[in-house]
């Protein structure tokens, strides 16, 4: 399931590629997830669980530079994931913990 993307600031320079550095690892249904995007460019944001099957895509779209929000798919059950966010070839992964 996709989930709408909104620009937070597009008058901010944007950090470089990747995640806000204050995502902790205990996230919550519905916590929106920050994440950078330094130039124009196709960019997947997806959730994967503990045995490395994809569990949701959150992102799979063009982006212009800025810093973007995206929620987490409330259907996911709790438990251990990983996020992965790609774009031209670079690929940045967190560990999280999924509140039940």
């Amino acid at each position: 399931m996709l989930i709408p993307v909104t620009v937070r600031s597009s008058h901010e320079i944007p950090a470089p590629f990747g995640f806000d550095r204050n995502l902790g690892t205990l996230i919550c249904r519905g916590e929106s997830i920050e994440f950078s995007v330094k130039q124009r460019a196709a960019v997947n944001l997806s959730v994967y669980d503990a045995t490395g099957k994809k569990a949701s895509t959150l992102v799979n779209t063009m982006l212009a530079p800025g810093t973007y929000q995206a929620a987490i798919n409330g259907a996911l059950p709790g438990g251990l994931y990983f996020l992965r966010l790609q774009s031209d070839g670079i690929s940045r992964t967190k560990r999280f913990v999924l509140e039940k």
